[in-house]
């Protein structure tokens, strides 16, 4: 999904100095590397917004974005659209029409 692969981007462009690479275990040595590894692999890219952006910093970015539900989904809104993770798909984001 092309929004979500935006998304991921987006926060390693702004914040990808404050990861602490070691503590996540990603192997990666630059801003770069780490983007051409969200655009190789949907699982990298589902790991940054589902790990990474929660405590792969000093600061909780999906925050933010997360929609509160009844269902206690891990559901986000980013643009104009929602994901919810894929319980039966882990680290994978389904688009949903209705929260």
């Amino acid at each position: 999904m092309k929004i979500l692969e935006e998304f991921a981007i987006d926060f390693i462009k702004n914040h990808f100095d404050e990861i602490d690479l070691k503590k996540v275990g990603w192997r990666v040595k630059s801003k770069d590397g780490a983007i051409r590894g969200i655009k190789k692999s949907t699982k990298t890219l589902n790991w940054v917004i589902i790990e990474l952006m929660t405590w792969g910093t000093g600061f909780n970015y999906i925050k933010e974005f997360t929609i509160p539900n009844d269902a206690e989904y891990f559901i986000i809104k980013v643009k104009d659209k929602y994901f919810s993770l894929d319980y039966n798909n882990g680290y994978f984001f389904k688009e949903v029409h209705t929260i």
